[in-house]
């Protein structure tokens, strides 16, 4: 199935270290946490700076020192843009992620393979990415064992 949209959603290891601070912390909040609240895939969000559509691909983009962003998995959201809740304190409310759609890559998609496909630069912003690129940034992941 081909994405309604792909958008990148930066990951901040500095705003959210108790879930971002690290790598592991990275892969524990996906593979644990998420699944376990409710509704399972409840992601929050501090502001609404970007509007993401529902069966959005999002790519989610990590770096643990300043310019080795890279992409490290990705998950398809279910929601329509994201759902106003007061519940999580400092919260908007929270885009809710298909957890059985979501894959952490053994080896990360660099900043320089995502602006070969799509001539975008990786950075804090949450740039929409072109769908008709999907096939091939799929082919990538396939090449690199993801």
């Amino acid at each position: 199935m081909i994405p309604k949209a792909i958008r990148v959603f930066p990951l901040s290891k500095t705003k959210e270290p108790k879930e971002f601070g690290t790598i592991e912390k990275v892969h524990d909040f996906f593979r644990k946490v998420l699944p376990s609240r409710n509704p399972p895939g409840k992601f929050y969000i501090y502001t609404e700076r970007s509007v993401f559509e529902k069966y959005s691909l999002i790519l989610f983009q990590y770096a643990e020192k300043k310019d080795e962003e890279k992409i490290i998995g990705h998950s398809i959201l279910l929601s329509d843009g994201y759902v106003p809740d007061s519940e999580y304190a400092g919260c908007i409310g929270y885009y809710l992620l298909d957890i059985k759609s979501i894959v952490l890559y053994k080896t990360p998609v660099t900043k320089e393979e995502i602006y070969k496909i799509w001539n975008k630069k990786l950075f804090q912003a949450k740039p929409k990415l072109d769908v008709s690129k999907y096939s091939e940034y799929i082919r990538l992941l396939k090449n690199k064992g993801n």
